[in-house]
């Protein structure tokens, strides 16, 4: 992050000149008062997007304590098996058997829940067939996390070093990390648009 200082005085006497600087560099300005720090202002879409970023984040932390609390996570053929209850749609596993996988995937409970709530708005609102495709999508990614997960997805400004995102649906992204050591993708979240939280 870059650091913007700027006296107070200016907001009061030019006010328009910190605006257009808060939205063309997306980032926060200090100001001071006699020299020592008293305001930081951004304009509101950088703050929306901070918002969302430290929510993000406080998400992801509450998976991996859950699991540090012994939580299990869900294994990502559960988790398709009740998105196709939801939607009425006959789940068949289209991957390997989990030993041929090289990884296994899991989801936090979190993530099942949200990824639950979002079948069930695409459903109403969309419709049947809608949910259906974002389910099919949803198994395509977890084919990809199951056989090479690295380059299935990408890192993301915004998100700590160990967290991937990969594209599952019309701007739904699932955020998980890889544990080489234990062969297991964690997918401990889920944005509804890259934007939420990276500029």
């Amino acid at each position: 992050m870059h650091i913007i200082i700027r006296p107070s005085a200016i907001i009061r006497q030019n006010y328009n000149t910190i605006s257009n600087l808060c939205r063309e560099t997306q980032e926060p300005v200090f100001l001071t008062k006699n020299g020592v720090g008293d305001l930081v202002v951004m304009d509101i879409n950088t703050f929306n997007r901070r918002e969302r970023q430290l929510e993000t984040r406080e998400r992801l932390v509450e998976a991996e304590e859950l699991r540090l609390m012994g939580v299990r996570d869900i294994q990502a053929d559960a988790v398709c098996e009740k998105l196709s209850n939801i939607t009425q749609q006959k789940y068949t596993s289209r991957e390997p058997t989990e030993d041929k996988a090289r990884f296994r995937v899991e989801f936090a409970p979190d993530a099942l829940y949200r990824l639950e709530n979002r079948t069930l708005q695409q459903l109403e609102d969309e419709g049947k067939a809608a949910a259906h495709v974002l389910l099919d999508r949803l198994e395509a990614c977890i084919a990809v996390l199951k056989e090479n997960p690295i380059s299935g997805g990408i890192h993301m400004k915004g998100l700590p070093k160990r967290y991937r995102i990969i594209d599952v649906y019309a701007g739904l992204f699932l955020i998980y990390q890889v544990d080489e050591e234990a062969k297991c993708v964690k997918i401990d979240g889920m944005i509804e648009n890259r934007t939420e939280i990276s500029n």
